[in-house]
């Protein structure tokens, strides 16, 4: 999804754009905020998914 100038992708989406696992997606942005580089609030958002079979869910994304 694009807002603005940031482009707000999943860690899945992430690992995709990098050809990485998401696993090393999460390490890092453990290590970000734990050193607190960012902080999580300022680069996370909580959107509502559905799924195909009609669920709703609630996703994690993160701008890069």
């Amino acid at each position: 999804m694009l807002e603005k100038d940031n482009v707000w992708l999943t860690q899945s989406r992430m690992a995709e754009l990098f050809d990485i696992n998401r696993s090393v997606i999460t390490k890092h942005l453990i290590n970000i905020f734990d050193d607190k580089e960012l902080t999580e609030n300022s680069v996370c958002a909580i959107f509502a998914h559905t799924a195909n079979d009609g669920k709703k869910y609630n996703t994690i994304i993160q701008h890069i």
